[in-house]
């Protein structure tokens, strides 16, 4: 968990003892978990001192993660929520923890190594830019030595069969330093062809090669360098979501914040919920396996100068009207939140949650991170401890 879910107290199951809430509320809050961090119990919701309990060790395991995890980072939150999907081998269309926003579905009925030749050879330059930037470099290192050893080698035999087609040649270490002044247009002026056609055309048809594959390098290390994507580690989007009263209205919330001075320009928020299920049957007798609807979201700061708690209101046309923790469950149900903005220098950036039921807390709210500035200070705060 990241700094968005930082415990507060509370546990949902109490909520079911009290009249005041809807027999909706009290169904999906029999949940007997504690909550998560970030969250607080929703403002008519009473604390008990077992929830409070569970709230310091949960918070004490979150302390005890991010110091003993060296790869804990601010939108990838400790993990806990990949380590309890792994656990308890949850499906999800969406990974979590450090693989928070990457596609878990597998593609099969035909042979991997056709899938990845497909895609090297159909879409080679996009995945060369997605590749981690350690194989990148070790591949370029591989195709460059491999480069200046093959053309070294033929030099090397043109050299012995007519010693007159190089200059300066002495052994085989010669030809491999005319193959890298070749390659690099270094020139050192030591080696050097002599008359004969077959090596020039060969120097010819190296530095064409060179050209080729130094082009391709250096637009993919380009791509990799300026890739977008390195943006959207900056928006940061709760692990966790909740559902909970405001104005008296049901409403499922997560919180989305942006820590660069510059935010992000033009953002975009959607949200669609996946039910697997029984699928659904259209008019005509299809039967549609996974049923997807989208939730309508508001938001009332789209600057994003501060972290805002994103809404989705519950009511008669939300797909999640009716729903209890339970039957979403039931359903394997999965809501996919996807951030859209511009950086900018005007990249587009993209950035995505998943939430299981287990990861919804009902009767729960998040707790307060924003600080005003006080008498004499002239910057408000953003509290991410919390």
């Amino acid at each position: 968990m990241g700094w968005l879910d930082w415990l507060h107290a509370g546990q949902s199951s109490v909520l079911s003892e009290r009249g005041d809430w809807s027999f909706l509320e009290q169904q999906t809050m029999l949940r007997s978990s504690m909550l998560e961090p970030g969250l607080q119990p929703a403002p008519s919701t009473p604390a008990s001192e077992a929830s409070t309990t569970l709230a310091n060790e949960e918070q004490r395991y979150v302390q005890r993660r991010v110091r003993d995890n060296p790869m804990w980072t601010l939108d990838r939150g400790t993990g806990f929520y990949d380590q309890e999907r792994r656990t308890k081998k949850k499906a999800s269309l969406l990974g979590s923890g450090k693989d928070a926003g990457k596609s878990r579905v597998v593609y099969h009925g035909v042979e991997w190594t056709q899938i990845v030749s497909h895609v090297w050879r159909r879409d080679f330059f996009t995945t060369a830019v997605h590749a981690r930037f350690q194989y990148i470099v070790a591949t370029m290192v591989a195709v460059f030595v491999s480069s200046f050893l093959f053309w070294a080698c033929i030099y090397y035999v043109i050299w012995k069969v007519d010693g007159t087609c190089f200059l300066g040649f002495h052994s085989f270490l010669s030809a491999f330093l005319f193959s890298i002044e070749t390659q690099n247009t270094i020139g050192y002026g030591s080696h050097a062809i002599g008359d004969c056609w077959l090596p020039a055309w060969l120097v010819g048809i190296q530095c064409i090669f060179a050209v080729v594959i130094e082009a391709v390098f250096i637009g993919v290390i380009f791509a990799k360098i300026s890739h977008p994507k390195g943006r959207s580690r900056t928006i940061l989007i709760s692990e966790c979501a909740c559902i909970a009263r405001r104005d008296g209205i049901l409403k499922l919330m997560f919180r989305v914040a942006d820590i660069r001075k510059r935010t992000a320009i033009a953002p975009k928020i959607h949200a669609v919920m996946y039910n697997w299920g029984s699928g659904h049957t259209t008019a005509e007798g299809e039967v549609i396996a996974v049923d997807v609807q989208p939730l309508p979201l508001h938001f009332l700061d789209a600057t994003l100068l501060l972290p805002v708690v994103v809404e989705h209101t519950i009511d008669e046309r939300s797909p999640l009207y009716g729903h209890t923790s339970e039957s979403l469950e039931a359903l394997g149900a999965e809501i996919v939140v996807t951030f859209e903005g511009n950086s900018e220098l005007g990249d587009t950036f993209m950035t995505r949650q998943s939430y299981l039921p287990s990861e919804i807390h009902w009767g729960c709210t998040f707790v307060n991170i924003i600080q005003q500035a006080a008498a004499g200070r002239v910057q408000h705060a953003i509290n991410l401890s919390r």
